[in-house]
């Protein structure tokens, strides 16, 4: 796909349902500038419930600008997810340690 492709007004139907229960059960302090609902993204694409395309132009705050869903990061949080599930420091020691769980260490 070199370029977006609308099909229906904006927000599309499916769009603007799902707009209205955010609007009904969100804060609004989560802000939103714009009506997008997204479905799904790759790469540089957004799709949205109606089938519409839109080209990504938007950014973040300690985001990788790899557009989304990128292979390399995809199989990055793939191989480390099966390695270990986070647990709190203090519960890494084993409970029979000299001096048992210390705080802090």
């Amino acid at each position: 796909m070199k370029f977006p492709d609308i099909k229906t007004n904006l927000p599309g139907p499916n769009a603007a349902a799902l707009i209205g229960v955010d609007r009904d059960h969100v804060s609004p302090s989560y802000t939103r500038i714009y009506p997008l609902v997204a479905e799904k993204a790759k790469g540089l694409w957004i799709h949205d419930p109606d089938g519409n395309i839109f080209l990504d132009f938007t950014a973040g705050i300690a985001v990788c600008a790899t557009g989304h869903c990128h292979p390399h990061v995809v199989n990055a949080i793939k191989k480390q997810a099966i390695l270990e599930t986070p647990v709190p420091r203090q519960l890494r020691q084993p409970l029979s340690s000299p001096g048992g769980i210390q705080n802090g260490s």
